[in-house]
């Protein structure tokens, strides 16, 4: 009976432990927030809307909440170049879609064309700066002629390029550009360019425009078979007038459907006065790329394709 009674006493003690002991219990936040902003714990993708980020280590910590998180769109906030490159170093396994600045520019990172529209006369950005349109991964067209461009290694982040512009630089190198399977358009006059082999594979490169350079042999360029238009006055400076025209005359014999011009230098003579450059001007007025009436049907991007 005692027994019974010690047993019974104690069935009211446990009662009142686990009752208090609930709320010790761990609770699952229902949402994070950040300013205006709520997200589930587990969400994979955040908006941050109109809200712009003010306090940037509480938005790293509020990031930091989302194990499974994989996009975060943040176009309302303009950031620099050292706050880009901290986002990705803290959070390697995010896309973000960010607005950024390049100097005096400002780029969003969906963007499908982008151009510094720098002249002769235009404070230049080197490669540190303008390396960042890495992260601009929807980018069929890029213009930035006029530069401070001594490394073009970003260009392998940006495979969909269709156009580009990298004219009057400093480069020597231009090995990254044989990476752009859908290249069509390649300005890259006034450098210091040695070799172009790494076009010769390029399946769609039509306009070639590499006059001021120091390239002697140009057989890779005859490999490919698309060339429509090469531009190549003083391509190498060492070349005699009788070595230029061989020259001229050899990729003329390979691509007997190329306009090979050796008499005119940059952009004169009848480069930008084709159809190709009028949607090019349009393109980089715009922001917005636009395909060449004549480009081949596989090579053109769906526009209506959600490229995230």
């Amino acid at each position: 009976m005692n027994r019974m009674k010690r047993c019974t006493g104690i069935l009211p003690l446990l009662c009142i432990l686990i009752l208090f002991a609930e709320p010790l219990l761990p609770v699952r936040a229902e949402t994070v927030s950040c300013g205006d902003v709520c997200a589930d714990p587990d969400a994979e993708y955040i908006d941050m809307g109109t809200s712009a980020v003010e306090d940037w280590d509480s938005f790293c910590a509020f990031l930091s909440a989302f194990p499974h998180l994989r996009a975060v769109d943040m176009y309302a906030t303009e950031l620099t170049r050292e706050r880009i490159e901290d986002l990705h170093a803290r959070f390697p396994q995010i896309r973000f879609g960010m607005t950024m600045r390049i100097r005096d520019h400002t780029l969003r990172t969906d963007a499908t064309a982008f151009s510094t529209l720098h002249t002769p006369d235009s404070a230049t950005h080197g490669t540190k700066d303008l390396s960042l349109v890495r992260y601009c991964t929807n980018l069929y067209a890029l213009d930035l002629g006029h530069n401070d461009l001594t490394d073009l290694d970003f260009l392998y982040d940006l495979p969909e390029l269709r156009v580009l512009i990298v004219a009057m630089n400093r480069l020597t190198d231009i090995t990254p550009i044989g990476s752009l399977k859908h290249l069509e358009y390649l300005e890259i006059f006034s450098n210091q360019v040695t070799d172009v082999s790494c076009l010769g594979g390029l399946p769609y490169l039509t306009d070639l425009n590499l006059t001021g350079n120091r390239v002697r042999d140009l057989t890779p360029l005859t490999r490919g078979g698309s060339l429509k238009r090469l531009w190549m006055r003083a391509c190498d400076l060492r070349f005699s007038t009788e070595e230029t025209h061989a020259a001229a005359e050899a990729v003329r014999t390979a691509l007997p459907g190329c306009t090979v011009d050796e008499k005119h230098f940059s952009i004169d003579g009848d480069w930008r006065r084709h159809p190709h450059y009028e949607v090019i001007r349009r393109i980089f007025a715009t922001g917005i790329y636009e395909p060449f009436a004549d480009s081949p049907p596989e090579n053109r991007p769906d526009q209506t394709q959600d490229r995230q």
